[in-house]
């Protein structure tokens, strides 16, 4: 793994009972690719800029990719974002890893998106936890090492300290189930097939700073780290998280393919070493 991964892990992971590490994302509830107005300084970033990605350069995003989310939203445990990009299918300038970053969180890288070679990812939904007032940075890095970045800033308290809407025993009971829903595949032009697919994971992704009101003790942090989508034998994209996405994660990916797979195969790992798969037939692109 090199220097900027490992840089990434330690920002991802949770560093004991307690103690939080990883959190949440969000960008532009206004046009693609725009910055929203500052409505505070961005003091944290670029101290944190420098250690996540080694002190590269990184040059404004707008236009090449946006992040959607709310200003304000009632669940900072449950924010809903959107990630878009509009960069080539190939060339130096398409993109192979997308990184979602909350400045003011403990932990705060909230996932890498790794995109598979044959593949092009144009949107992701989920959402996420936010534990106070920050901006949010979505970074992109294209083949030929570029960094873009846009930004937004998004207002939410206590994300990573909310109660589950899940009690301890009943999460327990449907860890690693998954859900999968298709809602929409059609030829591209020159090839390929985009496909819009939702892949849900049941997991509780326990911070280490939620309490049990019953024992009034601290759950461990018990969270999602790996999920790699793939199409057949192909990667699609490859998530690495921490605990700032929301409980029961669940994400909205549209891509495209060069040779379409029969199936989609979702491989899952956690914190624990506990491992899920599940896959599930394609249907035919219109």
């Amino acid at each position: 793994m090199d220097g900027m991964g490992l840089a990434r892990r330690r920002l991802l992971g949770v560093c004991g009972a307690g103690l939080l590490c990883g959190v949440a994302a969000v960008l532009p509830a206004s046009a693609a690719g725009t910055k929203a107005v500052p409505a505070e300084s961005e003091t944290s970033w670029p101290d944190l800029a420098a250690t996540v990605f080694e002190n590269r350069p990184i040059r404004d995003g707008a236009g090449l990719i946006a992040l959607e989310a709310p200003v304000n939203h009632p669940d900072a445990g449950a924010i809903p974002v959107v990630l878009r990009t509009s960069a080539p299918a190939v060339g130096p300038s398409r993109i192979k890893t997308l990184t979602l970053v909350v400045d003011e969180n403990p932990a705060p890288v909230v996932a890498t998106f790794e995109i598979g070679d044959e593949s092009v990812l144009s949107a992701v939904e989920t959402t996420i936890r936010v534990n106070r007032f920050s901006y949010v940075h979505l970074v992109a890095e294209t083949e030929d090492g570029q960094l873009f970045a846009v930004a937004r800033y998004v207002k939410g308290s206590g994300g990573c300290s909310a109660r589950g809407v899940d009690l301890p025993e009943v999460a327990k009971k449907s860890l690693g189930e998954m859900e999968f829903a298709e809602t929409g595949a059609h030829e591209r032009p020159g090839g390929g097939v985009e496909r819009t697919v939702t892949v849900g994971l049941k997991h509780p992704n326990y911070t280490g700073m939620q309490m049990n009101y019953i024992t009034l003790h601290y759950i461990l942090a018990h969270f999602m780290t790996d999920m790699v989508v793939s199409e057949g034998q192909k990667p699609v994209v490859t998530i690495r998280s921490g605990i700032s996405v929301s409980e029961n994660p669940t994400f909205k990916f549209t891509y495209a393919t060069r040779e379409p797979g029969e199936d989609l195969v979702a491989d899952v790992t956690d914190s624990e070493g506990l491992r899920f798969r599940r896959s599930w037939p394609l249907g035919p692109a219109s």
